[in-house]
């Protein structure tokens, strides 16, 4: 069996690349519901990309050492900052505390 080369292999992560931009970034628009119980668009938009395609993508950029810096993207840092309010009004104030209720060792 012959080896692809590796100019096959640079147009297959390109066109995956690709493909996973395109995926990760549809959007779709938010029905609600009228009084007649009837679907109708809302005006709002919302990204469609399930956890699974997220994970995939995710995996892509980490296994091509692609990163981002949280004081240079504004959106990591509001992703940082959600996840910090998120962790401030969480009942328990840390991981290991949680981990230690659900086995019953508080």
């Amino acid at each position: 069996m012959s080896k692809a080369t590796e100019n096959y292999l640079g147009e297959l992560h390109g066109a995956l690349a690709k493909v996973l931009t395109s995926q990760v970034l549809t959007q779709e628009e938010v029905q609600v519901l009228d009084d007649e119980g009837m679907p109708v668009g809302s005006g709002e938009m919302a990204f469609v990309a399930s956890p699974a395609l997220i994970a995939v993508a995710a995996k892509f950029l980490k296994d091509n050492s692609i990163t981002s810096d949280i004081k240079v993207d504004k959106n990591m840092g509001n992703l940082s900052d959600a996840l910090a309010k998120k962790q401030k009004h969480s009942r328990l104030e840390d991981g290991k505390a949680a981990a230690l209720k659900v086995v019953g060792e508080s």
